[in-house]
């Protein structure tokens, strides 16, 4: 009867070690958020900027967004094969919303990214900035 006892304490022993040296079940990786449009742009400003021997357009954006917690703010030009007929470059501001588990303040937080400089030829005229409630679309002043 002690020699049963004996066991089944061992045996209790070793299941409740197993249990404690595992610890907490891991958490559930949370899959990152992909960007998207930014959901409000507030404005759009463009300007001529010369780098050494270089002049380039540059475009400013600036967004709203309804929460804390969105990250990675950018204005990614749109790739063309050939240059669009209008010379208007559309350009998409887009941000990372927070993770889906996050806890984010409330209300309107503004929104920057780094301006983007497009290579200034005969055929650019301006920029369109794309957001998730429209476009803002600004153009260059042409002398003469």
């Amino acid at each position: 009867m002690q020699a049963i006892r004996v066991t089944l304490f061992a045996l209790i022993a070793v299941a409740l070690s197993a249990c404690i040296s595992a610890g907490p079940p891991p958490e559930p990786e949370v899959p990152p958020r992909a960007p998207v449009l930014v959901p409000e742009l507030v404005n759009v400003s463009i300007s001529e900027v010369k780098i050494g021997e270089e002049v380039f357009l540059q475009v400013d954006a600036l967004g709203r967004v309804p929460t804390g917690g969105w990250t990675d703010a950018q204005l990614i030009p749109v790739e063309y094969a050939v240059a669009p007929p209008n010379g208007i470059w559309d350009i998409s501001f887009v941000v990372v919303p927070p993770p889906f588990d996050a806890f984010v303040t409330q209300g309107f937080v503004d929104v920057r990214a780094e301006p983007v400089r497009l290579p200034l030829t005969a055929d650019l005229r301006g920029a369109r900035v794309m957001g998730g409630d429209g476009a803002i679309e600004r153009r260059r002043r042409t002398r003469g």
